[in-house]
């Protein structure tokens, strides 16, 4: 009697059917995932820039001042008001020690660029330029104690915002991302 080794045909077509079909149902979860770890880690590298501008500033007993640009000509920090930018533009935020740097032409002491598939967008006392002090707080370009928000945002509705609050703390909130609490 002959002793049969390997699989049928029919067992290999069931076998590659089933996978077929796990994969299809898989599919819009995995793109899921992969938005959700973009936006992640674009909010928590902004979230410790700033909180690494804050302890730069205590330390060196200095001003930094911080520069951001949407990729639509809104930002620099020079009075461009708000930024509202798309995940195709070349957005970019810097930081450094003199004001008036332009993280978009890479004057910044430390400047950070885009995230695919990610946009920037921001608030007024940002766009109009916001430094922190020495001693860890926040101000505008008239030296008024201020806040600001920096919200990163997908192409398929999910966003993630950044908070510097008047006295230089960061928070991140997000209604659409897992894992942070609701803005």
């Amino acid at each position: 009697m002959l002793k049969s080794r390997g699989f049928t045909l029919i067992e290999l077509m069931s076998t590659i059917a089933i996978i077929g079909i796990v994969a299809g149902v898989a599919s819009p979860y995995f793109s899921d995932f992969i938005e959700n770890a973009k936006l992640r880690g674009a909010a928590e590298h902004v979230y410790n820039d700033l909180q690494l501008a804050r302890s730069e500033a205590i330390k060196q007993n200095s001003n930094l001042h911080l520069s951001v640009n949407d990729g639509n000509g809104n930002g620099n920090g020079n009075g461009n008001g708000n930024g509202n930018g798309n995940a195709n533009s070349q957005w970019c935020y810097g930081f450094a020690t003199t004001r008036g740097c332009d993280c978009a032409s890479s004057a910044c002491d430390r400047t950070t660029q885009k995230v695919n598939g990610v946009s920037l967008s921001f608030n007024r006392p940002i766009g109009d330029g916001i430094y922190i002090s020495p001693n860890g707080a926040v101000y505008n370009r008239q030296n008024a104690p201020s806040r600001g928000e920096i919200t990163l945002a997908s192409n398929h509705s999910k966003s993630v915002s950044i908070t510097i609050s008047r006295l230089g703390h960061t928070s991140i909130c997000s209604s659409t991302v897992p894992g942070y609490p609701p803005c």
